[in-house]
């Protein structure tokens, strides 16, 4: 993070070759076509980098003096009207692309948004919904399969009753072996044994599936498994 004013135009460059790298293979597209908004979140033990340009919403949970609570990070940006944003494929993406730095010091998960739950979640007046917090707490010793299926029917069946955008949600939550480092096995990390049921959904994002059965390949250990999750962060 010693260069970080000069970062924003880094991550800019290296995203336009990949999006100039994708439109060559696929010539059938545009660049105007690709237009989308963008939400990141990067953290390693001591530090998090998040960018974001256009709407949706991004969040920590975060704990203090034994209180824990949510905590909004970066706030949608729209234009002239609520249903106009901007995307990274603007001439003056530079005006628009936010980065915020800080500590892990107190962080315990982060959400990223799309449009449609932040409009069910957050309200520029009041804040973020009370409802945001049990969706950090709910995750607590639960599979990442089975909490998929739960964050799927709380975006189909009742944020889609009240929004008509994009309903995505994109979560982290750091839970108490993981954050303080601690060699503590629960139930959740119990069940995780193998590199199979580690799932790739992204370049970058990874879920702890334990309802895949483990084959051959085991882990050593605990110390096994945290040392292969945290290569993939």
């Amino acid at each position: 993070f010693t260069s970080f004013y000069t970062m924003r135009e880094r991550l800019i460059v290296h995203l336009n070759e990949a999006l100039n790298k994708f439109l060559i293979t696929n010539n059938k597209f545009t660049y105007r076509e690709l237009a989308s908004t963008l939400l990141f979140t990067v953290f390693n033990e001591n530090d998090y980098l998040i960018g974001h340009i256009g709407d949706g919403l991004i969040a920590s949970y975060e704990h203090r003096l034994n209180e824990r609570y949510t905590k909004v990070i970066s706030v949608p940006e729209n234009g002239a009207e609520s249903n106009i944003t901007f995307f990274f494929t603007e001439p003056d993406v530079s005006k628009h692309f936010r980065l915020y730095r800080g500590t892990m010091r107190n962080k315990i998960g982060f959400i990223l948004m799309s449009d449609g739950p932040e409009e069910v979640l957050f309200d520029p007046t009041v804040g973020l919904s009370p409802n945001l917090e049990p969706i950090f707490k709910n995750f607590h010793l639960k599979s990442g399969h089975a909490y998929s299926f739960k964050l799927e029917e709380l975006l189909e069946k009742k944020i889609s009753n009240f929004s008509y955008d994009d309903l995505s949600l994109n979560m982290m939550f750091l839970d108490e072996w993981l954050y303080n480092n601690q060699d503590v096995q629960e139930d959740f990390v119990d069940d995780i044994r193998s590199l199979e049921q580690v799932k790739n959904y992204s370049k970058n994002a990874y879920m702890l599936d334990a309802s895949v059965q483990y084959r051959k390949q085991q882990f050593s250990g605990f110390k096994g498994m945290m040392e292969f999750i945290r290569s993939k962060i």
